[in-house]
């Protein structure tokens, strides 16, 4: 029997009615056959296409591409309902981006799907992906567009704030404050979040930069610049504020209000004596991690207040903070309110308020322990 020759198959062409009967199939730039979803070659000869056609990986391909009606989906036409439906689902996904958790539109898209029986939203198929997708591809987008044509040709003023999140990732944070024709009034909004690696000035300000750009927003036209003290935000030589100074002359420089009450907080307590702020440092240093301590006070206080004087448990005792002023006055009041307690507590626990090693400095500035 003679032997089988490869170049038998020489004159065998591609016949283009083949696409008919197999439409996965298609010509190559050789003139031979290509199968577009394995990718493989395959000689000019139905017998070789057919069994192709019957192999395990090209059905498995095929079913595959078959379940996928991606192509019906854009083709189909949309009626007034599943414009109705869309407009539900955007006003769902706002109003949770707005007031609470994405993951909760688990259970909410449900309970709504559940008791709408012969409307709309009997449709409704809301998960915390497409909120998520929605939120992030749908809103975010269109929310931006219509700020950047609000802003357009606007003075602005920038408010900017450098921060570290829970991961150690160093982030700014910019808002921004004009006239808003549409409005009528002036606006505060939030431009966004710049991921930096290092919080020199002129990396901070190459990520404003950055941002404005996304915007349309010329610097010239910045009238006002708002941040803390930091000497990268607001230093005269090479900061933040020194380069907006020189592309925005007009600019002004306000910086942060609550900044520099607590600085003028911190030196007012700088004047009270060693001892109140000695105090105002232990008290609340006593009863924090010690339940012992905060359950005998609760005796003390119960079997003081024995008509009901004063109702429910005892204030809580917060400590003093450096950035948070407002917390002194808390603290403050917490102690006079429970001051006959405390003495009495700390009498019958033969306890002194002011150990060996009180502090004798006449300047307390509220972070100092004895």
């Amino acid at each position: 029997m003679p032997k089988w020759k490869a170049h038998y198959d020489g004159a065998r062409k591609y016949l283009p009615e083949w696409e008919t009967e197999f439409p996965w199939l298609q010509k190559d730039d050789k003139e031979g056959a290509i199968c577009k979803l394995c990718r493989k070659s395959l000689r000019c000869k139905k017998f070789i296409i057919l069994q192709h056609s019957k192999s395990s990986g090209h059905i498995i391909k095929e079913t595959a591409t078959n379940s996928c009606k991606s192509v019906a989906f854009f083709m189909k036409k949309s009626t007034n309902e599943d414009e109705a439906l869309k407009k539900a689902e955007l006003q769902l996904a706002a109003s949770i981006s707005c007031h609470c958790s994405i993951s909760s539109i688990d259970h909410i898209g449900e309970i709504i799907q559940q008791y709408s029986k012969g409307s709309v939203l009997e449709k409704l198929k809301m998960h915390r992906t497409k909120c998520s997708r929605l939120i992030s591809e749908v809103l975010s987008v269109e929310l931006k567009n219509e700020l950047r044509d609000d802003l357009e040709g606007k003075k602005y003023s920038i408010l900017m704030d450098e921060t570290t999140d829970i991961s150690s990732e160093k982030k700014v944070c910019l808002c921004i404050k004009y006239f808003s024709e549409k409005h009528l009034c002036v606006e505060d909004q939030f431009l966004g979040l710049v991921s930096v690696t290092e919080t020199t000035g002129e990396a901070l300000f190459n990520a404003m930069q950055t941002l404005l750009h996304e915007f349309n927003l010329n610097l010239k036209d910045c009238v006002g610049f708002g941040t803390d003290g930091a000497n990268n935000m607001t230093g005269e030589n090479n900061s933040v504020w020194s380069r907006i100074k020189q592309t925005s002359p007009n600019c002004v420089k306000m910086q942060c209000v609550c900044h520099s009450l607590a600085l003028c907080v911190k030196k007012a307590f700088e004047i009270l004596p060693s001892h109140l702020g000695f105090l105002m440092t232990e008290i609340p240093s006593w009863f924090k991690k010690s339940s012992e301590r905060r359950g005998n006070f609760k005796k003390i206080f119960d079997t003081i207040n024995i008509n009901e004087e004063r109702q429910g448990v005892p204030l809580p005792f917060k400590k003093l903070s450096v950035t948070r002023w407002l917390v002194r006055g808390v603290v403050i009041y917490n102690i006079l309110i429970n001051w006959l307690e405390l003495k009495t507590f700390f009498i019958s626990e033969k306890k002194k308020c002011v150990p060996k090693g009180q502090i004798s400095s006449p300047n307390y500035s509220g972070n100092v322990r004895g």
